[in-house]
């Protein structure tokens, strides 16, 4: 009886992770595709990408945030779903490091595209995208 109990518990525990987590990457992606223009210019002041992939990334992007947002929420192809999830937050973690290595400052462009409404990352700040990823991963690999 136990081990069914700690069961449950754990599935309980990982289905609220992943309806948590499609939440925050729909909720990150709707600003995302109703403003491409603002998403793109913010994508551009990392300074990693060539200027020809900027618009075509910004709005794949953004879609794909939604998708899997959604995915994630419905339950629906979990596991790939999780897969795509740590891919971007291991993006994210990736290309906000490197804007902070060269001293770029900037507003990720996460959830709000305005600059006024949000601060500028910092190394602080970076455990926000390190907690997405240790989630996502733990969705993606956890045992059926």
């Amino acid at each position: 009886m136990g081990r069914k109990l700690v069961t449950r518990r754990k599935e309980w525990l990982f289905k609220i992770i992943r309806i948590i987590l499609g939440f925050i990457f729909l909720a990150s992606s709707i600003e995302k595709i109703i403003y491409p223009d603002i998403f793109a210019s913010i994508v551009v002041k990392y300074q990693i990408l060539p200027l020809w992939s900027v618009n075509a990334l910004s709005i794949w992007l953004s879609y794909l945030e939604a998708v899997v947002g959604i995915m994630l929420i419905l339950g629906l192809w979990e596991k790939a779903s999780a897969i795509l999830a740590s891919g971007m937050c291991m993006l994210f973690l990736i290309f906000l490091s490197s804007a902070l290595l060269r001293g770029i400052k900037l507003n990720c462009g996460c959830f709000f595209l305005e600059t006024s409404t949000s601060s500028p990352r910092s190394w602080a700040t970076l455990w926000q995208e390190a907690l997405l990823l240790f989630s996502s991963i733990l969705l993606g690999f956890k045992k059926r």
